[in-house]
């Protein structure tokens, strides 16, 4: 997975400063805020795979990487990818998407960087749009029929 990640920054001329190993996805946000802090750093792609065990326990480690992992982007303002994949997954599965989610990683940095929304603006104030990003309409269109329609009941969410 690292290899893929690696050789697609690479070709996409990406500048990949440090490379951290950790014991398991439970680590790896710690990991991550430790490069976060860094001023040289302007995202970091993370890799990893969550493989189910006879609990529920990849589910939880999952869910608290995912929310601690968004936490730290928004926080330092620098993207974060979440290139770590599961929970509910076989070890043959895992295998399976090394390729594509080591690259999806990689890429999803590297094009919230382009979008250059994160280091314009101190913490708290909103950053401008570069000229060639999408601008909402000055005005509102004519009423329209909405996209999506609201659900009319909410589905909880299980764990």
């Amino acid at each position: 997975m690292l290899e893929v990640a690696l050789r697609h920054a690479v070709d996409r001329q990406a500048l990949v400063l440090k490379v951290l190993h950790v014991p398991g996805a439970f680590e790896v946000p710690f990991a991550v805020q430790k490069l976060l802090e860094e001023p040289n750093i302007d995202g970091v792609a993370t890799l990893g795979t969550i493989v189910q065990g006879e609990t529920g326990h990849d589910m939880v480690i999952a869910q608290s990487v995912a929310v601690t992992l968004l936490r730290l982007s928004l926080r330092y303002r620098k993207p974060v990818s979440l290139g770590i994949s599961g929970p509910r997954m076989t070890y043959a599965q895992a295998k399976a998407r090394v390729v594509p989610v080591a690259i999806r990683s990689v890429d999803s940095v590297l094009q919230m960087i382009d979008v250059n929304l994160w280091h314009s603006q101190p913490e708290g104030k909103p950053a401008k749009a570069k000229s060639n990003a999408v601008k909402a309409p000055k005005k509102p269109a004519a009423k329209s029929k909405p996209l999506v329609k609201p659900a009319k009941k909410r589905m909880p969410i299980r764990y």
